[in-house]
């Protein structure tokens, strides 16, 4: 059977994992990578029969690639999203998917016509351990899940979109993993500017099911990736930067449970892969997405400027 054959648009800070992961996997084959100025692929060791290209075009244009893996800067997302689209591939795409809710409608539109597989990167939705905490949760063993406290904290700055719009998505998706919570109800919140882009933001969300959860995101400071999950019968942490990723605690005993895990960026281009085949939408699809673009709209439109 041909191996599917993928084109990496951004060989930059997390655009060589995609290198990695894809170099290593069986049914699938890296044949051109593309960075816009050629000095972040320079110092990459691709096999021979990779093509190096500072142009997408030729990559949208080569009728031998059949995907598309594009982990450029967020404001170039939408273009290069439907312009791969439109020529044919299969895109995953590196979040945020868009920078604007406009920009999200106009992807929705190309991506229900042209029937290719649409998948954007969502990592933390194929994180072992958060799928480990849906089924506990499903279990009903916390019992009904009231309020939830996720913090995100970067440790970089980016020059085309602020923090919020940049480590939310995080956040917002394993929210919709775990809860699919609906619409949003209500919104308070605070950001803090710096040159223009926001460096800080804290926001409690109220959903329509009921579900209260505040998401506090930065670009400076130490990292830090976690998700508390408070219960009317206990409480669960994930939290990606210990070794113990996750921990249970009810009746004042508190468990680690045992998970087989694969690094989630695996986990994340296997499921690509395997929709391609089965036709069947993402976890991270276009449906889920484009809520998570919502949420984002809606919640960032309205936080206080705290100057």
């Amino acid at each position: 059977m041909k191996p599917l054959r993928f084109g990496l648009l951004g060989t930059g800070y997390f655009g060589r994992n995609y290198v990695r992961v894809l170099a290593g996997m069986p049914g699938v084959e890296l044949s051109a990578v593309m960075s816009k100025s050629g000095e972040s692929s320079a110092g990459l060791a691709l096999p021979g029969s990779v093509a190096r290209t500072t142009d997408a075009s030729l990559i949208f244009g080569n009728p031998d690639i059949d995907c598309v893996v594009i982990a450029t800067p967020a404001s170039t997302h939408f273009e290069l999203a439907r312009e791969a689209l439109e020529s044919g591939k299969h895109v995953l795409l590196e979040k945020p998917m868009v920078t604007s809710l406009d920009e999200a409608r106009k992807l929705n539109a190309v991506v229900r016509k042209c029937g290719l597989t649409f998948m954007v990167g969502h990592q933390f939705v194929y994180n072992d351990h958060l799928r480990y905490l849906r089924s506990f949760l499903e279990s009903g063993e916390l019992g009904e899940v009231r309020h939830t406290i996720g913090e995100h904290i970067l440790f970089l700055q980016r020059p085309d979109i602020g923090c919020f719009w940049d480590a939310a998505p995080h956040q917002l998706s394993m929210l919709r993993f775990l809860f699919n919570p609906g619409k949003i109800k209500r919104v308070t919140g605070v950001s803090l500017p710096g040159s223009g882009l926001e460096t800080f933001a804290s926001a409690t969300v109220r959903f329509e099911s009921g579900l209260l959860s505040t998401v506090v995101v930065s670009c400076f400071g130490s990292r830090a990736r976690s998700l508390f999950v408070a219960g009317d019968g206990g409480s669960a942490v994930f939290d990606d930067d210990v070794p113990d990723k996750l921990a249970i605690f009810r009746k004042g005993k508190v468990s680690v449970p045992v998970v087989s895990a694969r690094e989630p960026l695996l986990n994340e281009v296997g499921h690509f892969v395997s929709c391609i085949a089965t036709g069947k939408e993402p976890l991270t699809g276009i449906s889920s997405s484009f809520q998570v673009t919502e949420w984002l709209d809606r919640i960032s439109g309205s936080l206080g400027r705290d100057s």
